[in-house]
């Protein structure tokens, strides 16, 4: 545990490349170059919340490596369920939101090191309530939503203990619990890819990750990269 550091992605990333072994996890209490996806930054008040990283094996039985992004969104979800009792939100293709509002995000990085080792960067929102103006309409944290100090060393335990349980389980059961949380199935959305926007309606996501999104041509396409950005209807 750090009190302070860049990057749990990187710092770990580094150690990976060293010869760290699998489970070995980092946690800070600030990050000074803290990012999400997209290289967007990620704040997070020092001392208030949980961040930090995993270093992961992608399990052989996965049919596609993205498919692992969505089992650390529902080990996640899972665990804020359980010591919130409130129901929360998958979004694709890996954030966590609640009440409409971003709780935590997730960033995995692979590690050229040629053994499948996956970099699984954490944040989530516990005891923080108040946000840089740029995100303050968008996120929230576990006291906002239950007015209520979350005890963070028990949250990380159990949070590691459902990571390691979910990570366990059969894929198909995994995305099966992922989707049940998933809202915008049916919806009429905008779906930014790399540099490109596109709109369409969501049908669903397939066995390996991928959001099935039926766009404006009348296909249906796959797609394993991307942010919904928009919904519609």
């Amino acid at each position: 545990m750090f009190a302070a550091v860049d990057s749990t992605n990187s710092y770990l990333r580094s150690l990976a490349l060293a010869g760290a072994s699998e489970g070995t996890c980092v946690l800070a209490e600030s990050q000074f170059a803290g990012r999400g996806r997209f290289d967007r930054p990620w704040y997070s008040s020092p001392d208030l919340n949980l961040t930090f990283s995993i270093l992961l094996h992608s399990p052989g039985t996965l049919a596609h490596p993205g498919t692992l992004s969505l089992i650390i969104s529902d080990a996640v979800a899972r665990s804020v369920e359980e010591t919130t009792g409130r129901q929360v939100e998958t979004r694709w293709p890996n954030d966590v939101y609640l009440n409409g509002r971003k709780l935590a995000g997730i960033l995995l990085e692979r590690v050229p090191a040629g053994d499948e080792l996956t970099v699984a960067g954490i944040g989530l929102n516990v005891n923080q309530t108040l946000f840089p103006a740029e995100i303050a309409d968008r996120a929230t944290s576990l006291k906002s939503e239950t007015g209520k100090e979350i005890g963070r060393e028990g949250l990380l335990a159990r949070l590691l203990l459902s990571i390691e349980r979910t990570l366990a389980d059969e894929p198909a059961a995994v995305l099966r619990s992922w989707r049940s949380r998933f809202r915008f199935i049916g919806h009429e959305v905008t779906l930014v890819v790399g540099d490109r926007s596109v709109t369409g309606f969501v049908e669903g996501i397939g066995a390996e990750g991928e959001l099935l999104f039926h766009d404006q041509t009348g296909a249906t396409r796959r797609y394993y990269a991307g942010e919904i950005q928009r919904v519609l209807q």
